[in-house]
């Protein structure tokens, strides 16, 4: 039988495991080997001791109060040269009776970590388009059969006097499909594409522009309320701008007399808060709890896929997306987005050097 040791070292991942006492108990090859320090060495020590000055790792932060961290980088666990390219991830150790006993934190590649996170998106993906295939054949085929039946009844009687009427119902039969299918096709395109750090307010003028000129022809004011020097958040702009569009458009459609849209927005704990506030008709507990559900509309020509993309999307940036309305009032919808670490708090991590570390004299 295989030793314990030997399945940490032939792990593809680096291992490093503390007990309650944050006394390293493994530290195995793989690590070792990524970071170009002695296991012999390691093994044994106080985790805390052997980093002095450096109290926010994030592995102690896991031992003491059990919370888990995901791909954040090694820095902020292991600050030592040569981490820069990987990624951790922390989790505590518990006991059946839910003690924490540990915490024990796992190495990847930042490029592996990245093909892991595009492998799950599109996994995500697929089970998302199986689920819905059945229904956009159904919800395509009511259109058709509509279609259908008008041009067999114009075939039958082909001076009918209400022929304009039924070409104009066909028409928006065609429509209402070719809106389903443009949406069931933008889900299926790769999820990923193109993050990067992108300024809130950046993101929220060319949004509030884009939509000013269908609020002005609709007797509705757009204000935004953006503080000043925000935090850049990790982004596929163009996608975001997808969901904040459909939220407002939402928003205009549910003000037929006119109204106001208000678009906040606020950082609190590393996380960036986007409010869209309007003064439209409400939705009730039934709309609500459907919402964010495939096909669920409550309008004559919409898909009902809108929302249910820009939660997928959401979602993909690690972030949350919530809804509360009152009917006759309004209703606002909160986007909640992770922020990006600190870039002094990058500088914390990595202050120390081979040649003043313990383990590089």
């Amino acid at each position: 039988m295989f030793s314990p040791d030997f399945i940490w070292d032939n792990l593809p991942a680096g291992l490093l495991v503390i007990d309650h006492q944050a006394r390293i108990r493994i530290f195995n090859r793989t690590l070792a080997n990524r970071t170009g320090l002695h296991a012999e060495q390691m093994i044994g020590q106080r985790y805390p001791e052997i980093y002095p000055g450096s109290n926010k790792l994030k592995l102690l932060e896991t031992l003491y109060t059990g919370k888990v961290y995901d791909q954040i980088r090694a820095e902020e666990v292991l600050p030592v040269p040569h981490t820069s390219i990987l990624a951790a991830s922390c989790r505590p150790i518990i006991t059946a009776g839910d003690t924490i006993t540990g915490a024990l934190a796992l190495f990847v590649d930042n490029a592996r970590c990245k093909e892991m996170q595009q492998a799950v998106m599109k996994a995500e993906k697929l089970a998302i388009m199986g689920q819905l295939a059945a229904q956009v054949m159904h919800e395509v085929k009511n259109p058709l059969t509509t279609v259908k039946g008008f041009l067999q009844l114009l075939k039958e009687r082909q001076n009918y006097p209400n022929q304009q009427e039924y070409l104009d119902i066909m028409l928006e039969a065609i429509d209402h499909a070719n809106n389903i299918i443009a949406d069931f096709l933008h889900l299926a395109r790769p999820g990923y594409s193109c993050r990067k750090r992108y300024a809130p307010e950046k993101l929220l003028s060319e949004v509030s522009m884009l939509m000013e000129s269908e609020a002005a022809l609709r007797n509705i004011s757009i204000k935004t309320v953006i503080p000043e020097n925000l935090p850049p958040v990790w982004i596929d702009p163009e996608q975001m701008k997808q969901v904040l569009v459909n939220i407002i458009k939402n928003s205009l459609e549910a003000m037929p007399e006119g109204g106001e849209v208000t678009i906040k927005t606020h950082c609190r704990a590393r996380e960036l808060f986007i409010a869209i506030s309007d003064t439209g008709t409400g939705m009730d507990e039934l709309v609500l709890e459907n919402i964010f559900e495939p096909f669920f509309t409550t309008k004559t020509s919409g898909t009902g896929l809108g929302l249910f993309i820009a939660k997928q999307i959401v979602h993909n940036h690690k972030g949350d997306i919530m809804v509360e309305s009152i009917p006759g009032k309004g209703t606002t919808i909160t986007i909640t987005l992770p922020l990006p670490q600190r870039e002094e708090e990058h500088q914390n991590y990595t202050g120390i050097h081979p040649g003043t570390h313990p383990f590089f004299t």
